[in-house]
């Protein structure tokens, strides 16, 4: 009889548990919460940092971006005073997902940290963000939170291209060590066989760089390794000089061609201190007959690049430009006089 009272209360709770297990399998997850205490950064030039706090049961997180210009053009429309109100008026279920599309906002990543860098952004910039969490459907948006860029020093850009196209960036603290730093990048640097471009900022201020590249580019020239190529492409600011802001010669093995193109190189105003850095840079890229496996650009220059509306190729348009026409591990900026 004990026996049987044992199978009995066996069944039971073997039964019990199929049911129990039945019931935790068939169940449906807990609902995803908004992402809290959303910050971003306002100490970069060519980054925003986000951070927020994890959600339980959160797989995945997405994140989203508008700019300045789109974000509040909704805002004016929809006679929304500030971010503080949109972000009442998000909380309160007044705007959903669609709303937050009609202001701009489009998912640009997804990542499974709580935090995240965006670097597609230019410097001296306002865009706004916020992130949901994921795990199979897709959560609430968390509040809306503004980073900022700060204006990029040229130190920072020439910094960031060089470690964008994985080159090495150099410094000369005055006109008299330029042609020494370039000496000193092609004895590390130059291969035989290469094509090899200097690109030079010709604006007023580099008229004694310019000088000092001129009195010494036939030692320069002469200790290069054989069957070097070289170009010279020279940039200035194009909205000031929109017909004469570039000006190039080609690559060649006729040094004595390279020689009389520097010495004949004048310096232009240049308008205010940013220049095109970036449109000269693509620009070079783009116009000279490459042959060679290594492709060699030095850019030397002292001023930092114009960015936004001022310029025609941005700094992601550049390390495009270079990774898809080879130009990468050989980027090699001179950063004078900063």
């Amino acid at each position: 009889m004990k026996k049987y009272y044992l199978k009995k209360i066996g069944r039971i709770v073997l039964i019990a548990l199929v049911l129990i297990s039945c019931d935790e399998e068939g169940a449906e997850p807990e609902p995803l919460g908004a992402p809290d205490d959303l910050e971003a950064s306002d100490e970069f030039a060519l980054r925003v940092e986000l951070e927020w706090d994890k959600v339980d049961n959160a797989e995945e997180y997405i994140i989203y971006r508008a700019t300045y210009e789109d974000f509040w053009e909704y805002l004016d429309d929809e006679n929304i005073e500030d971010l503080d109100e949109f972000n009442d008026d998000l909380e309160d279920e007044k705007l959903d997902m669609d709303d937050l599309e009609d202001a701009g906002f489009e998912k640009i990543d997804d990542t499974d940290d709580h935090e995240y860098i965006d670097t597609d952004v230019e410097s001296s910039s306002i865009y706004y963000y916020f992130v949901t969490a994921e795990n199979d459907d897709e959560g609430p948006a968390s509040e809306i939170v503004e980073g900022v860029t700060s204006t990029i020093t040229t130190e920072e850009a020439f910094d960031f291209l060089a470690e964008e196209t994985e080159g090495e960036s150099y410094n000369a603290s005055s006109a008299s060590e330029v042609s020494s730093t370039i000496e000193v990048i092609l004895d590390d640097h130059a291969k035989s066989g290469a094509d090899l471009v200097f690109l030079i900022d010709n604006t007023g201020s580099m008229s004694d760089d310019i000088a000092n590249i001129r009195d010494n580019i036939f030692d320069l020239l002469e200790a290069l390794p054989s069957g070097v190529k070289v170009g010279v492409a020279e940039y200035g600011d194009l909205n000031v000089d929109p017909s004469e802001w570039f000006d190039y010669i080609d690559l060649t093995s006729d040094y004595d061609d390279i020689e009389t193109y520097l010495n004949n190189l004048s310096t232009t105003g240049g308008g205010d201190i940013p220049e095109s850095v970036y449109d000269g840079i693509w620009q070079a890229v783009d116009v000279m007959s490459w042959s060679s496996s290594t492709k060699m650009m030095i850019v030397i220059g002292d001023a930092p690049p114009l960015e936004g509306y001022l310029t025609e190729k941005t700094l992601k348009d550049v390390i495009e430009k270079c990774t898809e026409e080879g130009v990468t591990t050989n980027l090699y900026p001179i950063l004078v006089g900063f």
